[in-house]
């Protein structure tokens, strides 16, 4: 079972969708830019007094649109 799901896994991985070769091609800009994203959406939750998956939920929610 094994064997015959590494073969399958291997045909289907030598090649990627249309979605998968524009995330592919953008990686590094998205490495570099979303810890500018990050800091700029953190910095004003920072004086927010409240638990810490609050902070991360709002975080998130602003953060991955942008």
């Amino acid at each position: 079972m094994i064997f015959a799901l590494l073969g399958l896994f291997r045909s289907r991985a030598n090649h990627q969708a249309r979605v998968g070769r524009f995330l592919s091609a953008n990686a590094y800009a998205v490495y570099v830019l979303h810890a500018v994203v990050l800091v700029g959406v953190g910095m004003p939750l920072r004086g927010w007094e409240a638990i810490a998956s609050a902070k991360f939920t709002v975080a998130a929610l602003v953060a991955l649109p942008v």
